[in-house]
């Protein structure tokens, strides 16, 4: 606080009664330069001369010169010959403001520029014709403090509260508006000065009987107004909260002197309370009233202004017995109850809907909902008081929602926060921290902006947040950097979420389960899924699997001996856990919820939006592995393991693993065997394969197609999405044309399996209405549940000698068949038509040695891969 003394020096000092936050936030320093700026240029020469000519004509000789706009000279002419006001106080304030105008010519800068913001106010109000008699002492007042304070005052930095010196009035400094009566806080002053007991008693009488002059005659009461412009608001306005903080101020003189003027003054101050804006703050709802923090702004909604006015309007009304005010009070709590939750986001306070508070308005509409629990008993205050003030020791909670990205490219890693708080991002990768920054965030989803990563691999990732109250929290997690970028952007994720709709649409009560550790089956749905079944919608449930949470159910007495041995031979422990887990069993421990699922016989339908398939399904060849350990090496683990484990500890130096980890292992084989008893059962269990219509997609689903015959798995269906449709114009027609050539391919490169198409929609496919358009396309017709195709159409065995391929082709004729591999690559024709499959990579070394047809299907024998002679001793070259 800065006091201006009659010497015209300021003095720096602390007035313990005026506490809480401005009536209005200060402006930005974008804001003030701008007001200022506005202020300076074009101010000066309105007030250089008679107050007539601040509005000057146009010069132009053929128009007529406009009628003068009121100015406040005319204006307080007006009022005299009305006899509104007397003679005394029209040569009072003709004086004044002449008084200001000349003191305007003689300063300059910055002081210039507020006194002239404060006298063009006026003009502003004079020229609406809004300058009436009870509205002079506030705006005189105003003029005064300004004439004084930029005459001998400092200049001050906005939002600056001053006082001088034989006054209690408070003020307050907006730059480009000058200094404003702070009414807000001159009633605040007031309730702290009765709050500090009799021996205060006289400042509080001397700060009423400076403030109850200053009111001005609005909707038919007294009514303590701002004269500047504020937020699109022009002067005169007023607040519900500053009003019925002066209800309560005058109730507390009165409970202090037991004089009864008191509240007879408040009573007159009631009107606005019942009138709408923009004249009162009455907004009427279907269960009472909202009372508005401003009139000019019907539509803003501010908690902690609805709450003080309650406050204001109980305590007037308790004490008074005042019947009106009783009925505002029950009016307005009524729609407070109701509307107080939704301020509540379960971590912190709104300032108003979807704008979270400030610390120090936290604490505010904490301490009022605390007083009309004390005030009403009512739950709902007690209740969110006591959330609000447990947000202030709680730490926010941070989630990181990105958990794939592509190489080479910028990208977004959004992350979920519970609440306002400065949040940091550290990307690491082994030792090498490769980028880092912080910013300030509100509650909800955002994300930073993340420079390109230029290696494929993963990705340490460490998101801090400080709250506003100064809690702290930390989350560490990876980021994975996919080889292919087209491989996660197929829509397999769209593809399943609307496949399962349509088997909930049929009746099927469906599960979908994403076992992909870069979840968007969430977004996809549109609904927030977790680790166990959530119900989406009828007969439909959805589910993320949690892959560490798997991995702890499946591997952890693995997980914990291979660590332990890799530290002993001095990795450290970080690296030692990462080397526990081989690539893709985070997937598979996911994929084996299936089995749970099926077991339980729950669900009539299951669909399933797998990691990208070609290593998780490979590892589904383990249960030949996994049938061998348990007949040949679980029986007999306990006692070759009692036996050795001593002499490996000796002689090795080394730790052999405990039963706890060879149950585990038994375990896992076990489940792995029933998980490949699910996905084998081809009358039950399918696989349907999503690809964009790209040459690199197609031909890495032509090599996972080719691992899922090679293992008996079943496809009945193969998906292209996002095809452009025909008449998408030139720029796109030669894309079009590419992929036309590419759906041939997949038709021939997958036939006889069932190819269906969706095209390339005009908005994202996320949300009911969207997904239901997909399924439209895909399945028509057809029942998305149903096996669309019964039959392996390729069988592959490989041998240490050769391998044996077995192609189905139930629509050709027997004819000249011609071979070539390339590579990986088996090219088959048949009669003219040509078909490529993808061979497994063990097959590289193989050549085609014999083909037949016969009852469709064709029939490769392969020469096994030729190796030179083991050498039978050494000999001399």
């Amino acid at each position: 606080m800065l006091v201006l003394g009659h010497d015209g020096r300021a003095t720096a000092g602390n007035d313990p009664f005026l506490t809480g936050p401005a009536l209005t936030p200060v402006l930005a320093p974008t804001q003030a330069a701008e007001a200022t700026s506005a202020s300076a240029s074009g101010g000066a020469s309105a007030s250089g001369g008679a107050s007539e000519n601040r509005h000057p004509a146009r010069t132009s000789t053929k128009r007529k010169r406009p009628k003068p706009s009121p100015t406040v000279l005319s204006e307080l002419a007006r009022l005299y010959r009305t006899h509104a006001i007397d003679q005394a106080t029209d040569r009072q304030d003709v004086a004044s403001f002449n008084s200001a105008l000349r003191t305007e010519r003689r300063l300059t800068g910055t002081r210039k520029a507020e006194l002239e913001s404060v006298t063009e106010t006026m003009h502003q109000i004079a020229a609406s014709k809004q300058l009436n008699a009870s509205r002079l002492p506030a705006l005189f007042a105003t003029l005064q403090a300004n004439r004084q304070w930029w005459t001998t005052g400092p200049l001050l930095a906005g939002g600056q509260r001053v006082e001088f010196a034989g006054s209690q009035l408070a003020w307050e400094y907006y730059p480009g508006q000058g200094i404003q009566l702070q009414v807000l806080g001159s009633f605040g002053k007031a309730d702290g000065l009765y709050t500090g007991g009799a021996a205060d008693y006289p400042a509080m009488q001397q700060l009423l009987s400076e403030l109850i002059p200053l009111a001005a005659r609005r909707g038919g009461g007294l009514t303590w107004e701002y004269y500047f412009n504020f937020d699109g608001g022009a002067p005169p306005w007023t607040s519900a909260m500053s009003q019925a903080t002066g209800l309560e101020a005058l109730t507390r003189a009165y409970e202090a002197t037991g004089n009864r003027y008191y509240l007879n003054i408040a009573s007159q101050a009631l009107p606005i309370f019942s009138d709408p804006p923009p004249t009162g703050v009455s907004i009427k709802t279907s269960l009472g009233t909202r009372f508005l923090q401003y009139t000019f702004a019907p539509g803003t909604a501010i908690i902690n202004a609805f709450l003080q006015t309650l406050i204001g309007l109980y305590d007037y009304a308790h004490v008074s017995g005042n019947p009106i005010a009783a009925q505002l009070f029950a009016a307005g709590n009524a729609e407070a109850i109701a509307e107080v939750p939704t301020y509540d986001t379960g971590a912190w306070s709104l300032y108003q809907p979807g704008i979270e508070d400030n610390l120090s308005y936290h604490e505010l509409v904490t301490g009022f909902l605390q007083q009309l629990c004390t005030r009403t008993a009512a739950p709902v205050y007690c209740t969110t008081a006591q959330h609000f003030l447990s947000y202030e020791t709680t730490p926010p909670v941070l989630q990181q929602l990105t958990l794939r990205a592509p190489k080479r490219t910028s990208f977004q890693l959004r992350f979920r926060l519970s609440k306002y708080s400065h949040v940091g991002v550290v990307v690491t990768q082994g030792t090498h921290t490769l980028f880092s920054t912080s910013a300030d965030f509100a509650y909800g989803v955002d994300g930073f902006t993340i420079p390109a990563l230029k290696s494929p691999g993963t990705y340490s990732i460490r998101l801090a947040a400080t709250d506003l109250a100064g809690n702290f929290t930390q989350v560490t997690g990876t980021l994975q950097i996919k080889r292919y970028t087209g491989k996660g952007g197929v829509g397999k994720t769209s593809v399943a979420a609307c496949t399962a709709r349509g088997c909930a649409a049929a009746g099927l009560k469906t599960l979908v389960i994403s076992t992909d550790p870069a979840h968007s089956l969430s977004e996809s749905l549109t609904a927030e899924l977790g680790g166990e079944p959530v119900q989406v919608s009828d007969h439909l449930w959805g589910q993320e699997v949690k892959a560490q949470e798997e991995m702890e159910r499946h591997w952890s007495g693995v997980q914990d001996w291979l660590a332990e041995l890799f530290m002993e031979r001095g990795v450290d422990r970080i690296s030692a856990q990462e080397l526990t887990v081989p690539p893709g069993m985070d997937e598979l421990f996911s994929l084996l919820r299936l089995q749970a699922h099926n077991e339980s016989g729950e669900w009539d339908a299951i669909v399933v939006d797998c990691a990208p398939t070609g290593e998780t399904l490979r590892l589904l060849s383990f249960p030949d592995v996994a049938r061998w350990w348990i007949d040949k090496v679980f029986p007999f683990e306990k006692q070759i393991l009692a036996a050795a484990r001593p002499i490996a500890r000796s002689l090795l130096d080394i730790s052999l693993p405990s039963q706890a980890v060879f149950a585990d292992l038994e375990r896992l084989s076990q489940n792995l065997i029933g998980m490949n008893e699910i996905l084998r059962d081809r009358g039950r269990c399918t696989v349907r394969l999503v690809m964009n219509p790209d040459k690199m997609v197609i031909g890495e689903a032509m090599r996972t197609f080719t691992y899922l015959n090679l293992y008996g798995y079943l496809t009945d269906a193969v998906i292209v999405n996002r095809l452009f449709p025909a008449g998408v114009g030139d720029y796109f027609a030669a894309w079009r044309r590419v992929q036309e050539e590419h759906l041939e391919l997949v038709h021939s490169a997958f036939a006889p399996v069932p190819v269906l198409c969706a095209p390339y929609f005009e908005q994202e496919v996320v949300g009911p209405g969207m997904l239901d358009r997909l399924a439209g396309e895909l399945f028509g017709d057809r029942d998305p549940s149903a096996v669309l195709h019964d039959a392996l159409t390729q069988e592959l065995v490989v041998s240490e000698h050769g391998a044996h391929l077995r192609l189905a082709l139930p629509f050709a004729s027997k004819g000249d068949i011609s071979l070539k591999k390339i590579g990986l690559e088996l090219i088959v024709g048949v009669d003219g038509q040509k078909r490529t499959i993808m061979l497994p990579p063990a097959m590289a070394g193989f050549r085609p040695a014999a083909a037949t047809f016969e009852d469709g299907a064709l029939e490769i024998s392969f020469d096994g891969e030729q190796r030179p002679p083991r050498p039978q001793g050494r000999h001399e070259r």
